[in-house]
């Protein structure tokens, strides 16, 4: 990460990074994978949580994955990052995907500003004092996610052209 003034933001070695750890086994949830890979697709974008929602507990091997923890968060989610400063290209995403989808209701996109530190030895988060940007994407239901990915598959097609 580098840091301008008090905002940290993410480059292409941190990205590098970052989608290597969502190739390890139990890392990102099954149904959401395909969508993760897809915003990861996109040169200056970078997932860094997700969860595809839903209120039932994971299958036994999924637990075992996750060291232990067995419940779903209820939402289903993509929190991602810009790299090297592309806010333009997040925020268009965001703009996209839902006029895509035609509902706020059914996929809703925001930008917020996070506090930034790291992860002490005993599991603890520590802040730093500075700040990032993060973007999310939300779906009302598990069932919203394959069209939010076709919708990331016709943005990038679309990127491509401009």
């Amino acid at each position: 990460m580098v840091q301008i003034g008090n905002i940290t933001y993410f480059d292409k070695e941190d990205k590098e990074f970052l989608v290597s750890q969502t190739m390890i086994a139990g890392v990102v949830d099954e149904r959401i994978k395909e969508l993760v890979d897809e915003i990861n697709g996109i040169e200056n974008l970078v997932t860094m949580n997700s969860c595809q929602g839903g209120s039932e507990p994971y299958t036994e091997q999924e637990v075992k994955d996750r060291g232990g923890k067995g419940n779903h968060c209820p939402i289903t989610y993509v929190d991602f990052y810009a790299i090297d400063h592309d806010y333009y290209t997040a925020n268009l995403l965001i703009a996209f995907i839902i006029a895509e989808i035609g509902s706020e209701e059914r996929v809703s996109g925001n930008m917020s500003f996070e506090e930034d530190g790291y992860i002490d030895e005993d599991d603890y988060f520590q802040p730093n004092g500075l700040m990032s940007l993060r973007y999310r994407i939300e779906g009302e239901s598990p069932e919203v996610i394959s069209e939010i990915t076709a919708a990331v598959r016709k943005f990038k097609k679309q990127l491509i052209k401009f």
